[in-house]
């Protein structure tokens, strides 16, 4: 419960204990309930004082009257329920409001998840595929690969490109994608709706004759080797023009016998993550 709410529960535990208390002064009190009873009570008290047999008005006369008709105790009564019930209401249009207030919040959110930016990457390509010709090559004069690939916006309010991570080695995954401080790319760009951005990553690893059979022996005889490959991966960090900021992440496997890239799911590498709008703005 919001502070917000402990406070309205406790005005209106407030207001309705003043109404009872109320009501139960009227009713304890006589001068309250009836003007003339001190004016009553009066002689009576002085009458035992002095002496005089005539007793003191009791609790159930001070309290009663033979006047009071069946009417008067179900108004009475009639007004100490509608306390009851006007409480009550005012509760409930309390908690009405409440849940009109997150209905609200969950509209707005909703609203913005729609009209937010949504970045997804398509078209991975060999710019300068990995070939078996180059084992023809000598040592040091081997091409560097180079992947090119594409950033589309199909949400559908502009995306502001914050950061841009890629990175294309040879070999096994760490737990955790790791980048070259070159390979971490912080000019901020706009991507239009429908719009794309084409950036193209290079392999920053002098390739060898003993990478590139690594890499076909592991698409070739791929049990009991502990797999040798090409990998290309990347996240990208994108805001909306509202603040929201989101991140996806990617990795794509060489395949050098197609020369093509195919899309993997490894954890801590593949993700999509909504984040929040700056408090700050």
């Amino acid at each position: 419960m919001s502070q917000r709410n402990r406070f309205a529960d406790v005005a209106l535990g407030l207001v309705g204990g003043l109404g009872f208390a109320l009501l139960f002064l009227i009713w304890a009190v006589p001068g309250f309930r009836d003007p003339t009873y001190q004016k009553i009570g009066q002689p009576n008290t002085a009458d035992g004082i002095q002496g005089h047999d005539e007793p003191v008005v009791g609790i159930w006369e001070a309290y009663t009257s033979p006047e009071d008709t069946y009417a008067q105790w179900i108004a009475a009564f009639a007004a100490l329920g509608g306390v009851g019930v006007s409480f009550w209401a005012v509760r409930l249009v309390r908690d009405t409001l409440a849940v009109n207030r997150k209905a609200t919040d969950i509209a707005e959110r909703m609203l913005l998840d729609v009209e937010r930016p949504h970045l997804f990457i398509e078209n991975v390509g060999a710019y300068v595929a990995l070939l078996q010709e180059w084992f023809d090559l000598p040592e040091g004069k081997i091409p560097m690969p180079e992947v090119n690939y594409t950033i589309k916006n199909y949400g559908r309010t502009p995306a502001i490109v914050v950061e841009i991570r890629a990175s294309a080695r040879f070999g096994g995954l760490p737990e955790i994608p790791q980048y070259h401080p070159r390979e971490i790319h912080d000019t901020e760009r706009v991507i239009a709706v429908d719009g794309t951005f084409t950036p193209i990553q290079f392999c920053r690893t002098e390739v060898t004759h003993h990478m590139l059979n690594e890499m076909w022996l592991s698409e070739t005889y791929k049990e009991g080797r502990a797999p040798y490959r090409f990998y290309f991966y990347g996240q990208v960090t994108y805001k909306s023009v509202s603040g929201l900021t989101d991140q996806i992440g990617f990795i794509y496997r060489y395949l050098p016998h197609g020369r093509s890239y195919h899309l993997e799911n490894v954890p801590g590498y593949t993700f999509r993550r909504r984040g929040e709008a700056d408090p700050n703005g």
